[in-house]
């Protein structure tokens, strides 16, 4: 029997977040657990087109069963002046 995996689209920051994704899904996929992240990392750029770019391939890649999922820390928001509201626009 094939399993069928939930793929969840993650756009990240940084490099520890990509890692802490990457290992997940090593553990998930040996534990049997039929859950996949695809990981796009910005690679620290924490800027809102980037972003915006990143959200954008993963859901031109998104099929029906996907989510995506934007994981930033707080201090984006804070660096750039950017509001919650404001990442959520596009």
């Amino acid at each position: 029997m094939v399993k069928t995996f939930k793929i969840y689209h993650i756009i990240c920051e940084g490099a520890s977040e990509e890692a802490y994704l990457k290992e997940l899904n090593h553990y998930l996929r040996e534990s049997g657990f039929a859950v996949f992240f695809n990981v796009y990392n910005v690679c620290g750029a924490s800027q809102y087109k980037t972003i915006k770019n990143k959200y954008r391939e993963a859901l031109k890649r998104k099929k029906n069963t996907d989510e995506i999922f934007i994981w930033l820390d707080n201090d984006v928001f804070k660096r750039k002046k950017l509001s919650k509201d404001e990442l959520q626009k596009f």
